[in-house]
């Protein structure tokens, strides 16, 4: 059996397992909670029918089979998949309420209700967690040699990136590059294993599974011969981002384990007015319901902020919305008063400028919580690209200037990266990535991660 075969067989075993696992424990508890009268009833657990719960688990199954979710995809943390997940649970629940107002449905109502909000959060941690076995576990299985065309500036970018990826599963054999001799290692522990006409060999001897174009200013000619080689021995291709290329706009971003590349397949931005609205209703209803929710808690954080430092409660700073407008964003103040209001964010918690609660605030994403005032008068959303200072905006190259193209948000595909650390401006990928690929199974998916990174956050 290949690896490539063998990667796939116990991955499939794995997600099944995880997924039957997740309905039978969800069922289960549901069960256990409606048999302890918690709400007003008390019936055996015997007076369910077993056979159409089991008829219920293989529904659920088939429609996330359906829609990709065991399809093996090597992409930024399991997005691409756990994208098809969302949107699978997303259809059983609608499925599951159709059935229980038209047919004679045995269940108890109360167990439906559970279960429907149950599922799909345990069936997304369930999921992570078999990511984190593959990832620590049987990476080896899932392992993708990479040969990378360039060994210059980019190319030596690129490979950073990887080395930060603990789990992505890129295996760097060599470089390719004409203008640098074969066998040299060019400041870096990968060799280079030729030139372009040296490529096919490689990866016959090598056995490649992905080439990544790595240069400032890739030449079509190089671009063509590249492709064509790859569509012979079947393998796939993909570019580095680089400002030449994002000026051009030719190509699409995909994830590809982790790091937004450039595909060959051109992309163009759609607007989604039926996502839009959906979307705005969803906002306005989590924000309003979370400040309600949440009020006493900013009070206290208030009074904190108070006896830690002499200053205002609340930060806030012009920054650049939707289509260019600039509005007032809301932050608890997590930084001494002298420090200038204008300038580049803190990017790391030994900043002379953050006070010592702020640290905190800042380590558990506290500080955003007012932002819910931003999305309550529709100058934020939950999900959507971070919304920079105007100092920074002014800077910006043309394609960066796509990321006004959607209403900014509190969190987003960056806040869940490799490269959350660094300063929003320096990886405008990950936002144009999310554009490119917005819809509401996104949005559900990265606000679930962003919960799953505030918790880690919390206990390291």
């Amino acid at each position: 059996m290949s690896k490539t075969i063998k990667s796939k067989t116990v991955n499939w075993i794995l997600t099944v397992l995880a997924d039957s696992l997740s309905f039978w424990g969800v069922f289960s508890f549901c069960i256990m909670l409606y048999n302890t009268g918690l709400f007003g009833y008390a019936r055996s657990v015997f007076d369910v029918s077993i056979i159409e719960v089991f008829l219920a688990y293989l529904l659920f199954i088939y429609v996330l089979y359906n829609n990709g979710a065991y399809r093996k995809k090597r992409d930024f943390a399991g997005i691409q998949r756990l994208k098809s997940v969302i949107k699978g649970v997303l259809q059983v629940v609608v499925i599951y309420i159709v059935l229980a107002y038209t047919i004679k449905y045995q269940i108890p109502r109360i167990i439906s209700v559970t279960f429907i909000v149950t599922i799909p959060i345990t069936v997304i941690f369930s999921r992570i967690l078999v990511q984190l076995i593959e990832a620590n576990l049987i990476r080896h299985l899932n392992q993708e040699n990479v040969l990378v065309y360039g060994a210059g500036t980019v190319g030596k970018a690129f490979v950073s990136a990887v080395v930060k990826l603990s789990t992505a599963p890129l295996n760097i054999v060599g470089f390719v590059d004409d203008r640098v001799s074969a066998g040299e290692f060019s400041g870096n522990p990968i060799p280079i294993l030729g030139g372009l006409e040296d490529v096919e060999s490689i990866i016959q001897k090598y056995k490649i599974d992905h080439i990544i174009v790595a240069i400032k200013e890739p030449k079509s000619e190089i671009n063509l011969s590249l492709k064509d080689i790859s569509n012979r021995h079947h393998i796939a291709m993909s570019f580095h981002p680089t400002q030449k290329l994002f000026e051009r706009d030719p190509y699409k971003l995909k994830d590809v384990a982790g790091l937004p590349l450039l595909s060959t397949t051109q992309q163009n931005i759609d607007s989604k007015p039926f996502y839009d609205l959906f979307k705005r209703i969803i906002d306005f209803s989590i924000a309003f319901i979370g400040i309600s929710i949440t009020f006493p808690f900013w009070l206290f954080i208030g009074l904190i902020i108070k006896i830690n430092s002499s200053g205002p409660i609340f930060f806030t700073q012009s920054r650049i919305g939707l289509n260019g407008k600039p509005f007032k964003i809301f932050k608890f103040r997590t930084m001494k008063t002298d420090s200038k209001k204008y300038a580049h964010c803190p990017t790391g918690k030994d900043d002379i400028r953050i006070t010592s609660f702020g640290r905190w605030l800042r380590k558990l994403s506290l500080d955003e919580i007012p932002q819910l005032i931003n999305v309550l008068r529709g100058e934020m959303s939950l999900v959507g690209p971070r919304p920079e200072m105007p100092f920074i905006v002014e800077t910006y190259e043309s394609y960066e200037k796509k990321r006004l193209s959607v209403m900014p948000g509190i969190t987003g595909l960056w806040q869940v990266s490799p490269a959350r650390n660094a300063e929003i401006h320096d990886n405008p990928e990950y936002d144009l990535l999310y554009i490119e690929h917005r819809d509401l199974s996104l949005d559900i998916l990265i606000l679930i991660l962003t919960i799953v990174f505030v918790f880690r956050s919390f206990t390291h």
